[in-house]
């Protein structure tokens, strides 16, 4: 359930032909699997009485 000031991410992997995802030797890597061009990127995201506020800028 999502209540007022709950601050959350939504964060997207897109990728043209993989199916898979695997862990790098960091926190941070991740590679696709079969090898295939993927982005990733993050929507920050804060629940308001009167609804969502988006605070990641669009590029």
């Amino acid at each position: 359930m999502m209540t007022e000031g709950l601050v959350f991410t939504v964060e997207p992997f897109l990728s043209l032909g993989a199916t898979w995802a695997e862990g790098g030797d960091d926190a941070w890597t991740l590679y696709a699997d079969p090898k295939a061009p993927t982005v990733q990127y993050e929507h920050t995201v804060v629940a308001t009485r009167n609804g969502p506020i988006i605070l990641t800028l669009a590029a």
